[in-house]
């Protein structure tokens, strides 16, 4: 998983739950980093256990708190210049 997408899920739950919830989810999903590097891999499973222990916590459902992270995500990657990328038929 790249980095760009883990920092994006990072951000999100920090913007919206604050640092206190992004504390307590990396300590229920067992992510020692504190923030991700865009360009680097990351294992398949650390989305999803952010996810979820995120869900657990804030009593978002995951379905929910995905989408969200989704229409976030639009957003973050303008930062990065990837958003000429997803724009289609213009």
């Amino acid at each position: 998983m790249y980095g760009l997408l883990c920092e994006s899920l990072h951000d999100f739950i920090k913007e919206s739950y604050g640092d206190d919830v992004w504390k307590l989810v990396r300590e229920r999903a067992d992510v020692r980093l504190h923030s991700f590097v865009t360009h680097e891999v990351y294992s398949e499973s650390v989305i999803p256990r952010i996810a979820m222990a995120a869900s657990g916590i804030t009593g978002t459902p995951y379905s929910d708190l995905m989408n969200s992270w989704g229409v976030y995500f639009l957003g973050f990657v303008g930062k990065y210049g990837y958003d000429r990328i997803l724009k289609v038929g213009e």
